[in-house]
C-alpha cells in the first residue's frame, strides 16, 4: 500500500510555434502580391494542478501486541482462531506446567507449618511470663521465647510471599488478551513447547478501531513539504500538514482521508 500526499503546483502550458522567412536575393525584388500565410495564435495562461508524492506505507492498529508465555509449558488447549475478534481478558491459551501447581501446594503446606511453629512459640512465651514473674526463671529465657516467636513468624511471612509467587507462576499458565482486538496466525499447535526464550510469539492481537499507515521520508522532502504548508512561522506550519490518502493495492483510493 502506498501513501498519497497532495501537492498543488502552478504550472504554464503553451505552444510556441516560430517563423522565420528570409529572403537573400539582391537581384530579383520580391513579389508584393504573395499572400501572407495566417496561423493560430495560442494564448498562454497560468493553470493550478494537482500533483501527489507516493511513498510505501504499512498498516498497523493503533495496538499491536505480541502474546508470549512467560513460563516454560506445553500447549494444552488453545481456545481462540485466527482471525477472530476477543475482548480483553478473554482466556487464549492454557499450558501444561504441573510444577507450579505443585510448587502452590507445597508452599501452603509450609504455611501450615509455620503458623503452628509460631502457636507453639507463643505458648512457650505465655508460659514463662509468670514463671519469670515467681523469679522460677530467669528473665532470658522469657526474652529467648519471645525472639523464638519473632523468628517463627519471621518464617511464616517467608513462606507467605513465596505463596504468592508461586500462585503468580501458576496464574502464568492461563494466558489471556491483554487488550481487544482480532487474533493473528497461531504458529503453535496442541502439544508444543513453548517458553519466555521462544523465537516467535503464540500470537498477535491487533486493536484496529484506529488504524496508522508509517511511511517513510528523507528531510529534503519533509522541509519541501513544511515549506508549502499554510501559516507564516514554522510551527504553524508544521501544525498543518497536507490531507493524504491510502492507496491500496488494486491502486484504488480509500474513501476515508487521514492526516499526518
Amino acid at each position: 500500500m502506498n501513501i498519497r500526499i497532495k501537492n498543488k503546483k502552478t504550472w504554464i502550458c503553451g505552444l510556441f510555434i516560430g517563423l522565420l522567412s528570409l529572403s537573400c536575393n539582391s537581384n530579383k525584388k520580391a513579389d508584393t502580391n504573395e499572400e501572407i500565410a495566417e496561423y493560430e495564435v495560442l494564448k498562454l495562461a497560468p493553470e493550478t494542478i494537482e500533483l501527489y508524492n507516493e511513498f510505501p506505507a504499512t498498516i498497523e492498529g493503533k495496538e499491536n501486541i505480541e502474546i508470549r508465555p512467560k513460563i516454560e509449558g506445553f500447549i494444552e488447549e488453545v481456545l481462540v482462531d485466527e482471525g477472530k475478534y476477543v475482548e480483553k481478558g478473554r482466556l487464549l491459551f492454557v499450558l501444561n506446567a504441573p510444577q507450579y501447581e505443585q510448587e502452590v501446594r507445597n508452599t501452603q503446606a509450609t504455611i501450615s507449618s509455620a503458623e503452628a511453629e509460631v502457636s507453639s512459640a507463643q505458648l512457650e512465651v505465655e508460659k514463662a511470663k509468670p514463671l519469670v514473674e515467681r523469679e522460677i526463671i530467669s528473665s532470658f529465657e522469657l526474652t529467648s521465647a519471645e525472639n523464638t516467636v519473632t523468628a517463627k513468624k519471621a518464617a511464616l511471612k517467608q513462606a507467605q510471599a513465596n505463596l504468592a509467587n508461586a500462585i503468580t507462576n501458576y496464574k502464568y499458565t492461563r494466558i489471556s488478551a491483554p487488550v481487544s482486538g482480532f487474533v493473528g496466525t497461531l504458529p503453535y499447535k496442541l502439544g508444543s513447547l513453548v517458553s519466555s526464550s521462544t523465537t516467535d510469539p503464540l500470537t498477535t492481537i491487533s486493536n484496529i478501531k484506529k488504524v496508522y499507515a508509517y511511511f517513510s521520508i528523507n528531510e529534503k522532502t519533509h522541509l519541501e513539504f513544511t515549506r508549502r504548508n499554510e501559516g507564516t512561522t514554522q510551527k504553524e506550519r508544521e501544525n498543518n500538514p497536507p490531507e493524504v490518502s491510502l492507496l491500496l493495492a488494486d491502486y484504488t483510493l480509500f474513501d476515508q482521508k487521514g492526516s499526518i
